[in-house]
């Protein structure tokens, strides 16, 4: 592949990851009650309804995520060796994996699959982008050196 080509794909993966790491922390502010108009934040500043303490981890999660491809994306504009890449992006597809299983979690415990609540689904479709950015970084960066 041609240097140009896997810098394009990278900027792609990134701004994946960025969105993803967007949706995550957006969707916790969006409903996440079943049939109620009660959003992942009124869940966590408040003692309405179970599950508190799954939506303030997709949020942190979606936080560090967001932030952590803010730190992949210097790390490229810095020119930091591969090593620290390729760290920074297994962390990521860390942090996108566990917030979507917090996501499944909270589905498995608390929704009943009608109506699904939108916030959950904003939440959850970030936590997957987040996976899959990553994972086209890491994907590219494995490449051999002379292809980059």
């Amino acid at each position: 592949m041609k240097k140009e080509n896997i810098l394009i794909g990278v900027a792609l993966g990134s701004a994946l990851s960025l969105i993803g790491g967007l949706l995550t922390i957006i969707g916790v502010f969006l409903r996440w009650g079943r049939l109620s108009l009660i959003s992942g934040w009124d869940m966590i500043t408040t003692t309405i309804s179970g599950g508190n303490l799954i939506v303030f981890l997709v949020l942190i999660f979606g936080i560090v995520g967001f932030f952590g491809e803010l730190v992949f994306v210097s790390a490229f504009i810095g020119n930091w060796t591969l090593a620290v890449k390729r760290r920074i992006t297994y962390f990521l597809i860390l942090v996108g994996f566990i917030a979507a299983v917090l996501c499944a979690w909270y589905f498995a415990e608390y929704v009943s699959p009608h109506p699904l609540p939108y916030g959950f689904i904003v939440s959850w479709l970030g936590a997957v982008l987040l996976v899959i950015g990553s994972a086209t970084d890491e994907i590219l960066l494995r490449l051999p050196r002379r292809a980059r």
